[in-house]
This record gives structure tokens, C-alpha cells and sequence, in this order.
């Protein structure tokens, strides 16, 4: 069996659920098709939900996603706000981005999920120092092999690293460099 790591997107407003992936297909349908009614019949869904969903947003946000011209020529249409464009911009850029994430092995070791038992090495902290936004953090690795990294100062504080803490320290080889000191 093949498991895959899956996301749901959302965007909230102030805490609270403004709309995911239905409402962003009510939003993308309205923008392609110029009406709700249209939208809410590609989609599947009833007028009502759809229309719901699309005041749910405004609500929350006090701002029009929607506009709504009725009768003339064209027979009405629907249109998305400078905020409804906004939105459906914001939310496809996070659902891209995340997607891409998920598809992509190298970002899954920039979290910490595949990572070579090679490029693993566990020691203890021997020293850190601490120097404005940089600290340097020295790892034993066994009696007469240290490891030292350069990482934010913050991250030393995040990580509440101490002298004789156990850590692993994780070695990418697009992240290790060589020089050789020439002879004159």
C-alpha cells in the first residue's frame, strides 16, 4: 500500500473559517461563468449554498466578494470584486505552493520527513556562542570528531540548546563546501 501525505488549504479571517476549496471553486466558477446560478450548476451544488457560502465571506470579511448587475442586454451578470480576485488569487497561491511541496521529495526533507540515515549524525552540543543574530553550535560526534554548524540565534533559542544536550545533526551535501589551501 502506497500512503501519500495529503493538505487542506483554508483561509481564515480573524480566527475564523472564511472558505477552502468549495468556496474557492464558487469563486473561480462565478469568475469564468459571470453568474452564481451558472457556477452553482457546474459545480453541482444549489443556488442557495452557493449564494450562502458567497455572504458567509462577506460577512466575515465586511467586504463585497461579488457584485451582481441584473437585467439589460446581457441578461445579468455576476462578477468578482477586487476582494473576491484577491481571495481566489491568495488561496490558489497557498494550494500551488503546498501541492508542490507535497510532490516534491526534496521540500519533504526541508521538513524533516525523508532524510538518508547517511546524512544523520548524532552527537551532544559541546559549545554554543551566541553572536547577535548568528550562534555557532560545536557537536561532539565522538571523542575526537566535532561537527560545527552556523544557525540563527534564534533557532538556538527555539531549540533550548544547551551544553550536553543529545542532538543530530543533519548534513546536506548542497550545503557543505571544500576548499584546499594552495601552496605559494
Amino acid at each position: 500500500m502506497k500512503v501519500n501525505p495529503r493538505v487542506k488549504v483554508w483561509l481564515e479571517a480573524d480566527g475564523k473559517n472564511l472558505m477552502g476549496k468549495g468556496g474557492a471553486a464558487i469563486l473561480r466558477n462565478v469568475l469564468v461563468e459571470g453568474s452564481i446560478r451558472r457556477a452553482a450548476e457546474k459545480l453541482g451544488i444549489s443556488y442557495k449554498y452557493a449564494w450562502n457560502y458567497l455572504r458567509k465571506i462577506e460577512d466575515r470579511l465586511g467586504e463585497k466578494v461579488v457584485e451582481s448587475v441584473r437585467g439589460g442586454k446581457e441578461k445579468g451578470k455576476t462578477v468578482l470584486t477586487q476582494t473576491g480576485r484577491l481571495l481566489l488569487s491568495k488561496y490558489s497561491r497557498f494550494e500551488r505552493f503546498l501541492n508542490n511541496a507535497l510532490s516534491n521529495p526534496e521540500m519533504w526533507e526541508a521538513c524533516g520527513l525523508s532524510i538518508p540515515d547517511r546524512n544523520v549524525v548524532p552527537g551532544w552540543v559541546k559549545s554554543v556562542e551566541v553572536d547577535g543574530p548568528a550562534a555557532m553550535v560545536s557537536v561532539g560526534v565522538n571523542r575526537s570528531f566535532k561537527l560545527v554548524s552556523v544557525i540563527s540565534s534564534r533557532s538556538v533559542e527555539d531549540l533550548n540548546l544547551k551544553v550536553g544536550d543529545k542532538v543530530t545533526v543533519i548534513v546536506k551535501a548542497t550545503e557543505v563546501m571544500v576548499s584546499k589551501e594552495e601552496k605559494l
